[in-house]
């Protein structure tokens, strides 16, 4: 047991008495229990609010598709209904599955109901993720902003209980990357722990939408971006690190692979179906209008500014200042270029995660409706930049106001700083 664990208490005869709860209470960080108690404040509200919620109109369609792949692992992959059944196909049937076990599970209970809580637990689950991130680069209480902020943020809260793909799939995205800081810490060699979870994460992501591939090309960013603190080694070095690296991540990409062909089945009868979904989202044709700015516009003729728009519209205000000033601090060498001063590639790899999504669908144009609900999962890794801005901040502002002190008052600065004590 390492030092940092409370001793066992000894219940023997004479032995010390049990360590009294509010000790073990206050030996832990008040950040981290303020979050503790948000997360289980969340949980009770989403058990006692669930009901509230009405059928979102693709929950009916999700609710059959997970019902049709069921019947298809139960049937031996004799019943194929599952391939012709809309356009469902080219999404991954995690949750809808795992909805259908829990209701066959508890008859008793509405299947919405179930499908609703569900969702609420993992929206609750990526908040979770979100603090843990922003806690691995900065510490507790940039943990702590980040939960609360993503907590409030309406666009998540309330999509909690509605959006069955997107919110699991989003908090399947920001648990990933987090496990993928962590194992980027020890390359080339990760440990196991960190590594294993990931590609549990990574297989989850794509069991539910096929841009959970994205995670893949940050794990191989992450790999070129520790590469840059190689420079003075020789190549043969620096390719050594590299192929180092993705030897030891490679579990965690069979892991992912296993569990999308599990809970995907169409994705398991080509080796390039994956890629082919997404290239079939791209060509996704169907009669949705969406609104903005008093216009209404076809799913596929809506400006490039679409979602840039609708984020800072509808993110609050402490997200999106976080958010800049996190990319401020990165671009801001010298200063508080980060939330720590060994942090500053962590905070560039979440800032790219945050905004390389929103940038390629300006570019590529690509089919979009409903606002903010296709990209929910930059949502996350925004809320733990502003966590990490708010470290950056503090430090910054506490660097000005000493140097205004000593500005202000320079003799007494420097008789306080010089002059022996007596």
């Amino acid at each position: 047991m390492g030092d940092d664990h409370l001793p066992e208490a000894d219940l023997s005869l004479g032995g010390d008495l049990p360590t009294p709860l509010h000790a073990r209470l206050a030996s832990y960080d008040h950040y981290d229990l303020a979050v503790a108690a948000l997360l289980i404040g969340l949980v009770a509200l989403a058990f006692a609010t669930y009901n509230s919620y009405a059928i979102s109109n693709d929950e009916e369609v999700q609710q059959r598709y997970g019902e049709l792949i069921v019947a298809y692992y139960a049937s031996g992959f004799t019943d194929q209904a599952l391939f012709h059944y809309v356009n469902l196909y080219l999404y991954g049937g995690l949750f809808d599955i795992l909805a259908v076990v829990f209701q066959r599970l508890l008859p008793f209970v509405d299947p919405y109901s179930i499908r609703h809580i569900l969702c609420a637990l993992t929206g609750i689950a990526g908040i979770g993720a979100s603090r843990a991130t922003a806690r691995l680069v900065a510490g507790p209480r940039a943990g702590a902003i980040a939960a609360f902020a993503l907590a409030v943020c309406g666009p998540w809260y309330g999509s909690m209980f509605n959006h069955t793909k997107d919110i699991p799939f989003a908090a399947a995205m920001m648990g990933a990357t987090y496990f993928l800081l962590r194992a980027s810490l020890n390359l080339p060699y990760p440990l196991r722990r960190h590594v294993v979870p990931f590609g549990i994460l990574l297989g989850c992501a794509l069991g539910m939408r096929v841009l959970g591939l994205l995670l893949v090309g940050y794990a191989g960013l992450i790999i070129l971006m520790y590469m840059q603190r190689l420079q003075l080694e020789p190549i043969r070095g620096r390719f050594g690190f590299f192929s180092q690296s993705v030897i030891a991540l490679a579990p965690a990409f069979f892991i992912g692979y296993l569990i999308m062909i599990a809970v995907w089945p169409w994705s398991a009868l080509a080796p390039f179906n994956a890629l082919r979904g997404l290239v079939g989202f791209h060509e996704f044709q169907k009669q949705i209008g969406t609104l903005l700015n008093g216009h209404f516009y076809g799913m596929n003729d809506v400006p490039r500014w679409y979602v840039p728009i609708y984020l800072l519209i509808k993110l609050p205000l402490l997200i999106l200042a976080g958010a800049g000033a996190a990319l401020l601090f990165i671009l801001w060498p010298g200063r508080a270029a980060s939330p720590g001063d060994n942090r500053r590639l962590e905070t560039a790899l979440l800032a790219f995660i945050a905004v390389f999504p929103v940038i390629c669908e300006v570019i590529d144009g690509g089919p979009t409706y409903t606002g903010l609900r296709h990209f929910l999962f930059v949502v996350p890794p925004f809320a733990a930049l502003a966590g990490l801005a708010s470290i950056g901040c503090w430090r910054e502002s506490r660097r000005m106001a000493a140097r205004w002190r000593r500005r202000r008052w320079p003799l007494s600065a420097r008789c306080s700083c010089g002059m022996p004590r007596s």
